[in-house]
């Protein structure tokens, strides 16, 4: 009888140990402790762009605990909003916070939308013509959605760096004869492109046309320039520079110049080390 009494009080003595020990208590060492929300920051451009947040619930030694769900909400709605999949999708220009909640506990990102509509290179396509290190400048022309110019940088980028380097402002320089494409992004959300052509020639003849302008206020004309290779071969897209000496009287984009004001203005373009001048004479 002792030994039968025994042997059923030994089994409750183990599981009470091992109680007490915590082995078997259900939780012990993973209670929640820490809602973790990835990535912390996300900047988007332009309206409707959607991302996607994670939230990672912790315990207190940093282990995750996979099987706890979070709620998402956004402090400004007009900024964001926040699917219960953590996707979020942009609704205005501004900041705000993406909270990922499980019971008392918090994490939260925060996200800024910039105004961006639109983005477009100038020239789309370039012919770089001259020795190796001959250099052009892209510009990228950046409008909100009210068509006015957004005052951000993009990330440049080009697809062979064996054909062409480019720089952060968007300098572009020859490294070897083929073709690439030289892109300017804004996050994940908005890029273009300019396709560059390198050719290691000479230039043979260049010329522009007409070399006066007779314009009045508001007026707009084109500039014609005419490259050629040694061979006299004509280059088409040619890669130039285009500046004007006042822009309060005449402004220049890719060779097309628009009367401002009433005066007098000289139109520069220039290919590699050579420079031709046409005057703008603004009634």
């Amino acid at each position: 009888m002792g030994d039968a009494m025994e042997s059923l009080i030994r089994p409750r003595r183990a599981l009470a140990a091992l109680l007490l020990g915590g082995i078997l208590l259900p939780g012990c060492g993973k209670k929640p402790a820490e809602v973790r929300v990835t990535p912390m920051k996300i900047q988007a451009f332009g309206m409707n762009r959607r991302a996607q947040v994670k939230a990672e619930v912790l315990d207190k030694k940093g282990n995750p605990l996979p099987d706890l769900n979070v709620t998402w909400e956004s402090s400004n709605p007009k900024v964001a909003n926040v699917e219960v999949s953590g996707i979020v999708k942009t609704t205005g220009p501004g900041k705000a916070q993406i909270v990922a909640k499980l019971g008392e506990l918090k994490g939260a990102a925060t996200i800024e939308v910039v105004d961006v509509a639109s983005m477009a290179l100038s020239p789309g396509r370039a012919t770089l013509v001259g020795p190796m290190g001959t250099t052009m400048s892209l510009v990228a022309d950046i409008r909100d959605s009210k068509g006015q110019p957004a005052a951000v940088k993009p990330k440049w980028a080009t697809s062979d760096p064996k054909v062409v380097r480019v720089t952060e402002s968007g300098l572009v320089a020859s490294v070897g004869e083929g073709k690439a494409t030289v892109t300017a992004t804004l996050g994940a959300d908005v890029s273009a492109g300019s396709e560059i052509r390198v050719l290691f020639r000479d230039v043979g003849a260049f010329e522009i046309a007409p070399l006066t302008l007779l314009m009045k206020t508001g007026e707009t004309q084109r500039i014609n320039a005419t490259m050629r290779d040694q061979a006299g071969g004509l280059i088409e897209d040619p890669a130039l520079a285009w500046s004007t000496s006042d822009p309060k009287v005449a402004t220049v984009v890719n060779g097309l110049v628009k009367a401002e004001s009433v005066g007098t203005a000289v139109v520069s373009v220039a290919a590699g080390a050579k420079t031709l001048r046409a005057t703008v004479l603004v009634n």
